[in-house]
């Protein structure tokens, strides 16, 4: 386990590789690194929707294919296999496309944006079905535009 904080405030920190015997990653484990990709290995069922707050380099988050519980598209984090429900997109990101494929936006009362992202557009597709939770409550200080589907 990744515990929360773990790696805050690690300013330094570019490059990490996650070991096989990782299973959860935690509150804020990523906060504030200069990271700008990482791959979740396939042992890993649980991140905390804030691990990669402020994280702002951040622009690649890679999931082991094997791994059953995140898929990952254009560098975001989906629940399950397919692209169906975003989990949270990479805080370095500028602009986020959602694909097609995504109907839902999970927020479960916390937020899908890590803390301190850089986005300024969001472009929302024709099939989002449901957005949950306090979605665009923290960290949008760059954030000026939302657009839906063409």
């Amino acid at each position: 386990m990744l515990y929360a904080f773990c790696f805050s405030g690690c300013n330094k920190l570019t490059e990490i590789v996650l070991p096989p015997s990782i299973k959860t990653i935690k509150l804020n484990a990523f906060q504030g690194t200069k990271l700008t990709s990482i791959e979740i290995p396939q042992s890993v069922n649980n991140i905390d929707l804030r691990a990669f707050s402020y994280a702002n380099q951040l622009t690649s988050i890679k999931v082991n294919n094997f791994n059953s519980s995140f898929c990952e598209v254009d560098g975001s984090l989906y629940l399950g296999i397919q692209p169906k429900t975003l989990y949270i997109v990479a805080p370095g990101l500028t602009e986020y496309t959602m694909p097609e494929e995504t109907t839902a936006v999970y927020g479960d009362g916390d937020v899908t944006w890590s803390m301190g992202s850089l986005l300024t557009k969001i472009t929302l597709n024709a099939n989002v079905k449901g957005i949950t939770g306090r979605w665009f409550l923290y960290g949008f200080n760059s954030l000026t535009e939302i657009t839906g589907p063409e």
